[in-house]
Formats: structure tokens, C-alpha cells, sequence
């Protein structure tokens, strides 16, 4: 089910993707306006700078000058790349797996984004929100639960569970 729901996601992301483009790209200032919201301001380097900066890591890293940029820059392509990683190794197996995966993704990017503010955890924690409320289905666990190694079963046992 997650995977069909992945897939879903992605694909209908590529088709509107697709549809909006050549209204997006139709002229070199509508490119340069598409740039600048997606990839120059979250990364701090347009002339307007928000005044609600916090002093999150991935700030006080590009605060350093060039070098302090470019090492930001680098730090959030390596978590970019490990996170794809993490998925294709291993997959999420149900929703709830996916929620962990990206609250973890959030908060990593946003950790190490330099003109971030705190206000963007509130995806991540909206993420374990609903976790928390979320209850999981009676035996929906129970494959994967015996996936997990023994140690980390005795050391970490699932919520309403007991230590074997």
C-alpha cells in the first residue's frame, strides 16, 4: 500500500510538474522568478533576507562566509542523497514507516538549511502528531516486528509491547 501510494504521489507530482512548466518557463522572467522561490531564497542568497532567521546550525554555518556557504551547500546535498538512500534500502513498508521517514528528512533539511526559521518544524511535528494519535491496526506489526533484530527488540520494544 505504500508503494502504491508513493508511486502515486510521484506521479502525479511529474504530470502537474509537466502541465505547469510552459506557462512557468514561457519567459526569461518568469525562469528567473521560478528560481528565485524555489532554490535562491530558502538557500538565503537573493538581496531580500527575512528577519526571523533563527540560529539553527545550517545559519550560523553559512554565517562563516563563502566557505561557511559552500560547507551548508554540501551538508544538505549529502542529506539529500543520504536520504534517497535510506529509501532505497530500505523501503518504507507501511504508512506509518513513510511519516517516521519524513519527519526525519524534514528536520535534517531544516537543521541544515541557512535562511531556515522554527516555524518549519511544524511539518515534522505535525508528522509525529499523527503518529502519536494514529493507532496502528492489531497484527499490522506483527511481520514487521519480527524483522527487527532480537537486541533491538529487547532494548526498544514497541509501544504496548513487552520486553522479551
Amino acid at each position: 500500500m505504500a508503494t502504491r501510494f508513493t508511486a502515486s504521489a510521484i506521479g502525479l507530482t511529474v504530470v502537474l510538474a509537466a502541465a505547469a512548466a510552459p506557462a512557468a518557463l514561457a519567459t526569461a522572467t518568469a525562469v528567473n522568478a521560478v528560481k528565485q522561490n524555489l532554490i535562491d531564497y530558502p538557500l538565503g542568497t537573493t538581496k531580500y533576507k527575512t528577519p526571523a532567521q533563527s540560529p539553527l546550525p545550517g545559519h550560523l554555518i553559512a554565517g562563516l562566509g563563502p566557505a561557511g556557504r559552500l560547507t551548508v551547500d554540501v551538508l544538505m546535498v549529502l542529506a539529500v542523497l543520504a536520504f534517497i538512500g535510506w529509501l532505497i534500502a530500505r523501503p518504507p513498508r507501511d504508512e506509518r514507516d513513510a511519516a517516521v521517514r519524513l519527519a526525519v528528512g524534514y528536520a535534517v533539511i531544516f537543521t541544515l538549511d541557512p535562511s531556515t526559521r522554527f516555524g518549519y518544524f511544524a511539518y515534522p511535528l505535525a508528522l509525529v502528531g499523527w503518529l502519536a494519535l494514529s493507532k496502528r491496526v492489531q497484527g499490522e506489526g506483527d511481520a514487521a516486528e519480527r524483522r527487527r533484530p532480537a537486541l533491538v527488540r529487547k532494548l526498544l520494544p514497541r509501544r504496548g509491547a513487552a520486553a522479551t
